[in-house]
Parts: structure tokens; C-alpha cells; sequence
């Protein structure tokens, strides 16, 4: 998980999700949505900060910023003569906004400490930590929701609670294990799961186009379209994809960061 840093590319990531979230309404009035690219640039910085630190300290310090993180979201800021509390404010913009961004970045950085370097440590790590976090997200969850402590939690992306940051990270990293012992310890597939590959090869590239698509869709369809389209359509537009990342690994074309 460790090595070269490209922070250039981080910016570039913050840029163009700028770029991509501008939104202009017909009286010229020009707006700004945070989102995915904007989020993943700020939370690789706050990453690049701390990632050649011992596994130990990754731990402690997106743990420490998520928790303190938690109660500032509690407190109350004044924007445009109107008060609101900071939480709220998150919950206005996709993914947090701004601020959301730094719990981006312990997200991130609590990553690299659950997966670290697999190659070298044991795998099994991995998922022990990922069953400690989805353990200690859902404790989380359930005190919330019967106690209503902490005020502002729940699973929620807008709001970046502790719980949808550690149940995220923890059945990611269960679902990590179980491919890697089907695919990788038994090898049930004995290789022949290739049609998992060409997505996975250009990823990257498949999430950047996939709105295009997406918006080609909304132009075509109305309000009223039956939920039977709507899903062939989402199912269309998989195969869609799925073909593009086919030809472009018959054709040795990656694009990759």
C-alpha cells in the first residue's frame, strides 16, 4: 500500500470532479455539487500525510479523527445570517461536502491500515479487522437508533457517521477475504473467472463514462416510465459496460491512475 506518492494526480482527481460538478441554470447562475473525485482527491491528501506511518499509528489516528470528528458535527455554524448545525450542513451536499471530505481522508487512511500490505502480512488480518469494524459500526447503529446517542448518527454517506465509515470498511474487508480464499487460497474457479477481469482492469475508466450513460437515460425517459424499463435499462447499461471493458482488454488499452 506503501510507495511512490503522485500528488499531482490527487489534485488532478479534486479538479476534475470540480469540473464535472458544475452545474449552470438557465439565468446563468453557476453552482457547484461536491463529489465522488473531489472527495477520493481530499481524502488522498489527508492520506498521503500520514501513509508511510507504522500500521499502529493509522489506526489511532483515523480512529482519533473520527471520533472527534464525531462530536464537532454536533456544534452549530452560522452561514448567510442562518444557523445551522454543521451535521445538517454535510447532509445538504452529496458525500459531506467540504467537510465531509476530512472523514474521506480517515476513511481512506483506516484502509491502509486494515489492508496494509497483504502481499507480505498475513492476509488473515484483514479479516479479523473487518469483522471487529463491522462489529463495533453495528453496535453503533443499534445505540443510536434505540438511544439516539450519538445525536447525529445512523448510516449515513451524507453526514460520514462513524458507523457507515466502519461498516463500510469492515464488510469491505470480509468480502476481500472471502474473494481471496474462493479465488486465490482454493482456487474453486480453477482460473476460469475471466469474466470478472476486463471490468476490474479499467475501472476507473468504466466509472468515469458510466454518468454519460446515465444522463442519456434520464434524457430519454420520463417520470412516468414503468420500473420494468427502468431496470432492463440499468441491466443494458451493465452489458453496456462490461462489452467496452471487454474490447478495450482484447485491445491492450488500460487506463489506470
Amino acid at each position: 500500500m506503501r510507495g511512490s506518492v503522485n500528488y499531482t494526480l490527487l489534485v488532478y482527481l479534486a479538479g476534475m470532479g470540480f469540473l464535472g460538478s458544475i452545474f449552470i441554470a438557465p439565468n446563468l447562475d453557476i453552482s457547484f455539487r461536491w463529489g465522488v473525485l473531489q472527495a477520493i482527491g481530499l481524502a488522498g491528501l489527508f492520506t498521503m500525510l500520514f501513509i508511510h506511518m507504522p500500521q499502529i499509528v493509522r489506526y489511532l489516528i483515523s480512529l482519533t479523527t473520527l471520533a472527534v470528528f464525531q462530536n464537532i458535527s454536533a456544534y452549530t455554524v452560522k452561514i448567510n445570517s442562518t444557523i445551522i448545525v454543521i451535521s445538517d450542513w454535510m447532509f445538504q451536499d452529496s458525500h459531506g461536502g467540504f467537510i465531509g471530505g476530512i472523514i474521506w481522508g480517515a476513511m481512506m487512511l483506516l484502509s491502509t491500515a486494515v489492508v496494509d500490505d497483504f502481499r507480505k502480512n498475513n492476509i488473515s488480518q484483514i479479516l479479523v479487522s473487518g469483522i471487529i469494524l463491522t462489529a463495533f459500526g453495528t453496535l453503533i447503529q443499534l445505540m443510536w437508533q434505540y438511544t439516539s446517542t450519538p445525536e447525529f448518527g445512523g448510516i449515513s454517506k451524507e453526514r460520514m457517521t462513524p458507523a457507515y465509515v466502519m461498516l463500510s470498511i469492515g464488510l469491505a474487508a470480509i468480502l476481500f477475504w472471502i474473494i481471496w480464499f474462493i479465488y486465490d487460497k482454493k482456487q474453486w474457479t480453477k482460473n476460469k473467472s475471466y469474466i470478472l477481469e476486463p471490468y476490474g482492469k479499467n475501472s476507473f475508466f468504466m466509472y468515469i463514462i458510466h454518468p454519460l450513460i446515465f444522463f442519456i437515460l434520464i434524457l430519454i425517459f420520463t417520470r412516468e416510465a414503468h420500473v420494468a424499463v427502468i431496470f432492463v435499462a440499468g441491466v443494458l447499461n451493465v452489458i453496456l459496460l462490461w462489452a467496452l471493458s471487454l474490447i478495450m482488454d482484447k485491445k491492450k488499452v488500460y487506463i489506470i491512475i
